[in-house]
């Protein structure tokens, strides 16, 4: 038997044989993995699929509308051109003029 397997061996029955300490690891266990369940999700809904990383590439765009009616950036629209999927709306604001300024985010 190895050291190190010696060692997880000793700390198990450690855990086995203290009182309630077998139920407080599995708490602590039980918990640990909860949250990183938690923080996964909310992660992978954060702006619904809109996340990105630093090591994405994307080309950040402005464009400028007349009138963009049901925009609402940050919940996974999508930039389409000629039907295909290229990127996303990341912001929308009112420009000076009173138009629509859009943030866009576009794959490469």
């Amino acid at each position: 038997m190895t050291r190190e397997q010696g060692r997880i061996k000793k700390t198990w029955e450690r855990v086995r044989s203290e009182p309630k300490l077998g139920r407080n690891v599995l708490t602590l266990v039980v918990l640990v993995v909860l949250g990183l369940a938690v923080g996964g999700y909310i992660v992978s809904r954060q702006g619904a699929g809109t996340t990105t990383w630093p090591w994405q590439d994307r080309f950040i765009m402005k464009a400028e509308f007349d009138n963009a009616p049901a925009v609402s950036p940050g919940n996974g629209q999508e930039v389409r051109i000629a039907g295909v999927k290229v990127g996303q709306i990341d912001s929308a604001s009112v420009s000076d003029g009173g138009k629509a300024l859009l943030t866009l985010s576009i794959d490469p």
